[in-house]
């Protein structure tokens, strides 16, 4: 349980100064001095003060000589909490109240909340003298609140009691002694002199063992309350030491609980947005493909300029990878068919290959479009004719070239044909 070590009023009850509080604080002061404000401070400041009440509260507690129209009370804990309510009147004579933790401000529920983590209790006490026994001790339990080991504190105090009743019981026998010796000092009104002073000796020793044995009473009672008091305060850092074991546990559960959600949700955003990547993805080629077949069937569809640029630079791409896989296979088969042979001829398995290349040359030869260039002109491509190992442009060689060649970029071995291919003729090829 946290305590007050500072009480701070300002314009409360007029009452504007500072109070240092320590383990044990006692107020002295005559009557009127402020004594009972410091209580009335701390029920204000601990105490939730709902809306109604709040002109009535104000009234109660403010001082008409004061040049503001507000008051407060601050509260500092042993350990550097600082607790702040303030009550002030507006031009329109309306009242609010601030609940302040350090600088923070604080809602009606945020306030009952922290007032009961808090851990202070302020029970009534205005009529404490007043009270039975029994309740004055519930009242100081309340305040001071505590586990003790109740066997073990019994058995000291059936202890205490028994060594109570012992020397009682030597007490009254010491006093018999005296009353039967001052009955017979009594009975012999004439002794000499020298008997009275050995019966004055025998009573002043045993008052002086009865004394001796209510010393000895007086230092066993203050030691069972110092023991008592020793318990109670072990209990106490015992009980404390757990609750900040607790809180500290609660803390790093909750900062888990916090880094398990943001990880969570960090994860659920980024899923998410592979996600949506893959769906703009599988649009994008959704409509790209629409669009190709669209027209390759002559819908007559007609695209943005732009979208025609994307569209011809992925087919290019395409066209590229495709033409450099299928000519080195090609190219390796060729080879090995044209092997041997003192001149070149196509293969059998070429013809329909050769009637499109030839076709392909007439065509290039004579400047002719063919059909499908006059219905795509956007698709043709520069009569260009290129390495099939590197693409190296070899136009300005391959027209006069009719005996193996050597491609200057990559050199490699080249035929007249099918070494060299032409990207339009791979592509009419392909569609076809």
């Amino acid at each position: 349980m946290m305590q007050i070590s500072k009480i701070e009023m300002n314009g409360f009850n007029g009452i504007n100064c500072p109070h240092n509080l320590g383990q044990h604080t006692l107020f002295l002061g005559k009557r009127g001095s402020g004594k009972s404000s410091v209580y009335k401070a701390l029920k204000f400041c601990l105490s939730p003060i709902s809306s109604a009440n709040l002109p009535k509260e104000f009234l109660t507690h403010y001082d008409t000589s004061s040049q503001t129209e507000k008051f407060s009370v601050t509260l500092t804990t042993d350990d550097g909490q600082v607790i702040t309510r303030e009550l002030s009147r507006s031009a329109k004579n309306e009242v609010k109240q601030k609940f302040l933790n350090g600088d923070k401000a604080l809602t009606r529920n945020g306030e009952a909340n922290f007032l009961q983590d808090l851990g202070i209790t302020l029970p009534d006490i205005d009529n404490f003298l007043e009270m039975s026994d029994q309740k004055k001790i519930e009242h100081l339990f309340k305040i001071f609140p505590c586990e003790v080991d109740v066997e073990k504190l019994t058995d000291q105090i059936d202890r205490s009691k028994e060594q109570e009743n012992e020397l009682q019981r030597k007490i009254l026998g010491k006093r018999e002694a005296i009353q039967s010796l001052e009955e017979q000092l009594a009975a012999f009104p004439v002794a000499s002199g020298a008997t009275i002073e050995l019966l004055q000796g025998e009573i002043a020793k045993t008052e002086t063992t009865i004394k001796d044995y209510e010393q000895q009473l007086r230092e066993e009672g203050w030691a069972i309350q110092e023991r008592q008091r020793i318990t109670i305060a072990e209990d106490e850092a015992k009980r404390r030491e757990q609750v900040a074991a607790e809180k500290a546990t609660e803390q790093a559960q909750e900062t888990a609980r916090l880094d398990a959600q943001r990880t969570e949700e960090e994860n659920r955003q980024k899923i998410a947005a592979v996600r949506r990547e893959e769906q703009e993805r599988a649009r994008i080629a959704t409509l790209r493909d629409n669009a190709e077949k669209s027209l390759r069937e002559h819908k007559g569809i007609e695209l943005s300029p732009s979208e025609a640029r994307e569209l011809q630079q992925a087919e290019n791409e395409e066209v590229i990878a495709r033409v450099k896989r299928e000519g080195k296979e090609l190219w390796q088969k060729e080879k090995e068919i044209m092997s041997g042979r003192p001149e070149f001829a196509f293969p059998e398995e070429t013809a329909d290959l050769e009637e499109e290349v030839l076709r392909w040359q007439n065509d290039n030869l004579n400047q002719k479009k063919s059909e499908w260039e006059e219905a795509n002109p956007w698709k043709v491509y520069p009569r260009r004719k290129r390495c099939k190992e590197c693409l190296t442009d070899l136009s300005e060689i391959i027209d006069k070239a009719d005996k193996p060649m050597v491609c200057y970029a990559c050199e490699v071995e080249l035929m007249p044909f099918p070494g060299l291919i032409d990207l339009k003729m791979l592509r009419r090829r392909i569609e076809k």
